[in-house]
């Protein structure tokens, strides 16, 4: 999390059932390093707007008005997608009749070639 501290901890364990915890250095966390995890109050939005029941339309809204970094497409349908599961496991949104649709929409055309095969087959 924070590549320029060189704080270590060292803990030893002796068979004789002794423990020694040493420390060296000092911490230095003035530069974090990147992550791609969603900023803290972006998540907090997201908790929220789950809670309120919004869809990804009004959450992602919420994020625009509320937040002034940049959040992924796929940051927001990640962090949704556990919320919801967390907290509403028996509601289903529009995104996500969408993303099942698309899904399916697939496997649905595969199915109607291998029938369409399978009638020229027989006659």
């Amino acid at each position: 999390m924070y590549p320029e501290c060189d704080f270590q901890v060292k803990v030893i364990f002796s068979c004789d059932g002794g423990i020694i915890v040493s420390t060296s250095n000092e911490h230095n966390h003035v530069h974090r390093a990147s992550t791609t995890r969603a900023p803290s109050p972006v998540r907090k939005i997201v908790i929220d707007s789950v809670a309120a029941g919004l869809s990804c339309i009004q959450t992602r809204r919420a994020i625009e008005h509320q937040f002034k970094g940049v959040v992924s497409r796929s940051q927001l349908y990640s962090l949704l997608s556990y919320h919801r599961v967390l907290t509403l496991p028996d509601i289903n949104f529009v995104d996500d009749f969408r993303s099942w649709r698309h899904q399916h929409s697939a496997l649905a055309a595969d199915s109607t070639a291998i029938y369409d095969q399978t009638k020229q087959d027989q006659l």
